[in-house]
Parts: C-alpha cells; sequence; structure tokens
C-alpha cells in the first residue's frame, strides 16, 4: 500500500507541476500578445494626434467666440436700426401733424375769406361809379 501512496503522491505532484506549467505558459502568452500590441504603437504618431486635436478644439473656440462676437455686433446693429426707423417714424408723425394743422389753418383762411366775399358782395345794380 506504501508503494500506491508513493505513486498516487508522486501522480498528485505531476499533476500539480503540469497544471503550474500550463498557467505559466498562459502568463508568457499573455504578456508576449501584451507586449506584441505595445511594439505597434507609434509614440510619435500618439503625440501628433493629441495635439492636432487639441489645435483642433482651439479653433473651434476661436471660431465659436468670433461668431458669438459676429452675432452681438448684428444684434446691436439691428436694435440701432429700429430705434432709427423708431424716431424717422415719430418725425413723420409730427410733420403729418403740422402740415394737417398748416391744411386746416390754409382750409379756415379760404372759408373766412369766401364768407368776407358774400358778406361785403357789392351791388350789382343801383349804384354808378362817379365820374
Amino acid at each position: 500500500m506504501e508503494e500506491q501512496g508513493d505513486v498516487m503522491k508522486s501522480l498528485e505532484n505531476k499533476t500539480y507541476d503540469s497544471k503550474r506549467e500550463m498557467d505559466i505558459l498562459d502568463n508568457l502568452e499573455e504578456v508576449r500578445h501584451l507586449n506584441k500590441r505595445h511594439a505597434n504603437v507609434d509614440h510619435e504618431k500618439m503625440i501628433q494626434d493629441a495635439r492636432q486635436k487639441s489645435s483642433d478644439y482651439l479653433n473651434e473656440e476661436k471660431i465659436a467666440k468670433e461668431a458669438k462676437e459676429e452675432f452681438s455686433k448684428l444684434v446691436k446693429k439691428r436694435a440701432d436700426m429700429l430705434e432709427q426707423e423708431e424716431r424717422d417714424s415719430k418725425i413723420k408723425e409730427e410733420v403729418n401733424e403740422s402740415s394737417d394743422e398748416d391744411a386746416d389753418e390754409a382750409d379756415v383762411i379760404n372759408v373766412k375769406k369766401r364768407e368776407m366775399k358774400t358778406l361785403f358782395k357789392p351791388p350789382t345794380t343801383g349804384f354808378k361809379k362817379p365820374c
């Protein structure tokens, strides 16, 4: 039985050693795979890409800022135009009111003149001019 115990113990040790070797080989294969991936990395290209992204971001910020400033200028210009139109409209109204008042005064004067003519109409018969 001792012989069987030694054989069993030996078999267990061999199984344990084989399992440990397979784990080591798996880990070694994983390290090789990672090294291969890292070997293909172009660090200069990564740096260049990062710089390009940074530059693009800064350009986008600059363009957005310029667009915002341009929009603000357009809004201010439109507000100024509306104010000018409002002032022009008020001036036109005042001119129209003034010319309406002048026209009303002219109508009153014309009516008064007609009334005066009818009131002081010289008689057509009976009077002769002195010579």
